[in-house]
């Protein structure tokens, strides 16, 4: 038996139970007695105070903030990028506190194609992420959709299609939403 309680503790330690558990807006005394969690967590039905105040405690709920990114194209196929909150939207490039990671789901499209993504989960985009919020990305391996030209024809436009998210290496379930699409021609 105390095998099985040592295991659940673990258990319970590495996956965070207690912050998840705390997490939860709605819990009542009973949740908090069970769990050994401060009664002060427990929202009362009437009072819209103790509710604001749990959202406070709470580090797990995830930030409407997007990302505001500034695409800039600096020749042969490399595009400069800098992320922001979406309050800062200027100063120093930064991530979001409490992510570490700028996730990106990218492909590049001529100017003239259609039917370009919309969603972030589109299968003909590359999802891959940075540690910074201010760097190039090389664009050249992200060429494989684009359909080969006629000869003699004219070669349109070639231009990054990019969403962004923040992230968090440790918890992928708690990253933030897609922003996007962005898109930018390549020099």
């Amino acid at each position: 038996m105390e095998a099985i309680i040592a295991n659940a503790v673990l258990y319970a330690r590495a996956n965070k139970l207690i912050e998840l558990i705390k997490a939860t807006v709605s819990l009542n005394p009973a949740d908090c007695s069970t769990f050994h969690l401060p009664a002060s967590l427990a929202v009362p039905a009437v009072s819209t105070h103790s509710v604001t105040k749990a959202k406070e405690l709470d580090k797990t709920i995830i930030p409407p903030e997007l990302v505001y990114p500034k695409l800039i194209p600096i020749g042969g196929g490399i595009m400069h990028i800098k992320a922001y909150p979406e309050k800062a939207q200027s100063g120093r490039p930064h991530k979001l506190e409490g992510f570490d990671l700028l996730e990106y789901a990218v492909a590049v499209f001529y100017s003239t194609a259609t039917g370009l993504p919309i969603a972030a989960n589109d299968a003909r985009l590359i999802i891959d992420h940075s540690s910074k919020s201010n760097f190039k990305l090389p664009t050249l391996t992200l060429t494989a959709n684009l359909t080969p030209i006629a000869a003699g024809a004219a070669t349109p436009v070639k231009e990054i299609v990019i969403f962004f998210r923040w992230a968090k290496s440790k918890h992928p379930d708690l990253d933030g939403p897609w922003d996007g699409p962005f898109t930018s021609p390549l020099l």
